[in-house]
């Protein structure tokens, strides 16, 4: 039998991954030989574990989803470095979505979407917020599982009253509440967030893609109207509020051009300016939509394999 050392167990392939955190390696585990992902992150000798890091192994300790990302095992080496062990998947959603060679049908948005969806619904029902959706955080394997990770913005939510960061959700995919310095939300954040990947499944690039945070509301009150007494009344209320020159709003069946209507449908409701008026990510799941998601799995998992598989990828 082979030493259970991690040393002596574990295969370093290459590194796939890297941050402020540490590193992220692809791993060989000669007990099984099965591939799994590696990130080891420094401990600080001062303060120990980052209070993040610790939330996060935490969460996903206690979750149990087949579209969430599963720790595998957790160890210290030398009293230097954390070391997570987890699943490993082959590529991610963004590097998918950004390929030209990688057309991505409305048959391939359905079965994207309803796993994206997924994930999230069992959060929100679990009271966790994630904070930080978006296409590089979802990982996919050759055989199309689509998987969610990077849970170090999490956080329960539920009490009435909380005070939360805005320091939360990439640029990108950040609401137009948490842009105007909200530090009171609810897991509309999330909505959001999804509903801006459901466009970029279609447009092939991020619907709102601004340099800085009021670009980014210039950005989504051009296509979403500024905001108004009678579209989201309670803006002005909002800590960083100001407001913009006036602009209607722009119709996204006229972007959104190669979706269905009821895509189209979706993706408004989920975009409301106002965030009370967005529908719950288990209300989206509910839309005839999605019915047939499942079988759209062989198509989407050979997509996938075939781009791995081609040069550059």
């Amino acid at each position: 039998m082979l030493a259970t050392d991690p040393k002596k167990r574990y295969k370093k392939k290459r590194v796939i991954g890297r941050g402020g955190y540490g590193k992220i390696y692809e791993i060989e585990d000669l007990l099984n030989n099965r591939t799994y992902a590696l990130k080891k992150m420094l401990i600080d000798e001062e303060r120990g574990v980052e209070f993040t890091t610790i939330r996060e192994i935490s969460i996903l300790r206690q979750l149990n989803h087949p579209g969430i990302i599963k720790i595998r095992e957790v160890w210290v080496e030398k009293g230097r470095k954390l070391c997570v062990k987890m699943d490993y998947f082959d590529t991610d959603l963004s590097r998918l979505l950004d390929a030209k060679k990688f057309e991505t049908t409305q048959a391939d948005t359905q079965y994207i979407m309803y796993h994206v969806l997924s994930s999230v619904a069992h959060l929100h029902a679990n009271f966790l917020l994630h904070r930080d959706i978006k296409p590089p955080n979802y990982v996919v394997n050759k055989e199309g599982e689509i998987v969610l990770i990077d849970f170090g913005l999490s956080r329960k939510f539920g009490s009435p009253g909380q005070h939360l960061t805005k320091n939360v959700i990439t640029r990108w995919y950040k609401p137009p509440e948490i842009l105007f310095g909200a530090r009171f939300y609810s897991e509309k954040v999330d909505v959001w967030s999804c509903g801006c990947i459901f466009a970029e499944c279609f447009l092939g690039e991020p619907l709102f893609a601004g340099g800085s945070d009021i670009d980014m509301l210039s950005k989504i009150f051009g296509i979403r109207g500024t905001p108004s007494a009678t579209n989201w009344p309670d803006a002005v209320k909002l800590p960083n509020y100001f407001p913009f020159q006036e602009r209607k709003e722009l119709p996204l069946s006229n972007l959104l051009v190669n979706a269905s209507p009821e895509a189209v449908a979706l993706i408004d409701s989920m975009l409301q300016l106002d965030p009370n008026r967005r529908p719950s990510i288990a209300e989206v799941l509910e839309s005839p939509f999605f019915e047939d998601k499942e079988s759209y799995k062989p198509q989407f998992a050979a997509k996938v394999k075939a781009f791995l598989q081609s040069p550059g990828s």
